[in-house]
């Protein structure tokens, strides 16, 4: 299986193109979902299109979800309904090591609605191989605002492969904030395709790899409606042996005039066995339109360290302090507090 695959390939020898992927024998052996779940009528023919277009970290894994799904959320948000916050929550709790989940979430006309998906360590106190496959839906509607808040701190042992997918309609906004401090081998997926007028999606990014994780995080916005706008902002830090892989694509397809698109990644590199890969791509068919990409990383500034060290603090609580001035104002977008004090712990633990 192809994961993450560039939507316009490059040279085969940077080796950039795509991410090879095996399925665990211990994922084939245990998948075997006897529920059926049937999609939301709504959204099925946008759903469909989504899913045979190349969307997602790969039409195999879409696919694969839906034929062997074992959970399945769908929220919806009536025409000006603003919800409350709502939490899906995966955790050691589940008893399964392979969870196929789904979520759609439909925002009508002038709704608001905002999402908290926290996967947690899965059977971490049994020390076993863990997988996931999660796919995750939006659909805007005019007006609408949803957000995203994705958090993926799973065990050292865990897979986790997830999609999220966006059809964002005349003046709607679809915000995403993530966090990936977890998992083995983590890849993500996602895929915004602002279809109208004023069609507005941000992404905000941190991530904190180490000891042999693997982070692959891809980003597609297709700008297809005029005055539509994106933004993309990753922060993160690499420690030990990590790699992680970031391609953020930006896309004006014709007839996306006066549209706006930026993205930026910067890493933090703790060690010198880390592997950095960075692949920032503009896409144009359309001439009045405006695109800005920046990718940078490198060690943390020694005069810096050597500040806030000649004020007391010893290396590692002064490399907390500037990966925290990194962090927060990320973390201070979740409205869950006693999570954002979970994930900080977590990562400076590790650091």
């Amino acid at each position: 299986m192809e994961l993450n695959v560039l939507p316009v390939l490059t040279w085969n020898w940077v080796q950039v193109n795509d991410t090879k992927f095996e399925i665990p024998k211990f994922v084939s052996e245990q998948v075997d979902s006897q529920t059926t779940y049937t999609i939301p009528k709504q959204i099925l023919s946008d759903w469909n299109k989504c899913k045979l277009g190349g969307a997602g970290v790969s039409k195999e894994a879409l696919l694969w979800n839906e034929t062997q799904r074992t959970h399945q959320t769908v929220i919806h948000a009536e025409a000006g309904e603003i919800k409350e916050a709502q939490t899906v929550k995966f955790s050691e709790d589940n008893q399964s090591s392979v969870i196929m989940d789904a979520t759609y979430i439909i925002a009508e006309e002038s709704s608001k609605v905002s999402v908290i998906f926290d996967y947690a360590e899965q059977m971490q106190q049994n020390s076993i191989e863990t997988f996931r496959n999660s796919v995750i839906y939006v659909t805007a509607k005019e007006g609408a605002e949803v957000t995203i808040y994705y958090i993926s701190r799973n065990s050292k042992d865990h897979i986790a492969l997830c999609s999220v997918i966006s059809q964002v309609y005349q003046d709607a906004t679809v915000n995403l904030v993530q966090v990936e401090t977890g998992a083995k081998r983590s890849f993500f997926h996602y895929t915004s395709n602002l279809l109208e007028r004023g069609a507005n999606t941000q992404i905000r990014t941190i991530y904190f790899a180490d000891e042999n994780r693997e982070l692959n995080l891809a980003y597609e916005i297709n700008h297809i409606g005029e005055q539509s706008e994106s933004d993309i902002l990753v922060n993160g830090a690499l420690k030990d042996t990590a790699k992680k892989t970031f391609k953020g694509t930006i896309d004006f397809k014709k007839g996306s005039s006066h549209s706006k698109g930026r993205e930026e990644e910067y890493a933090i590199l703790l060690s010198e066995k880390v592997k950095n890969v960075a692949v920032p791509i503009l896409l144009c068919q359309e001439d009045d339109v405006e695109g800005v990409h920046a990718a940078s990383a490198g060690k943390m500034d020694e005069e810096i360290l050597f500040y806030i060290m000649s004020r007391g603090f010893c290396l590692d609580d002064a490399k907390k302090i500037v990966l925290e001035s990194r962090f927060t104002p990320i973390l201070d977008m979740i409205e869950d507090d006693s999570l954002k004090k979970e994930i900080w712990k977590e990562i400076g633990d590790r650091i």
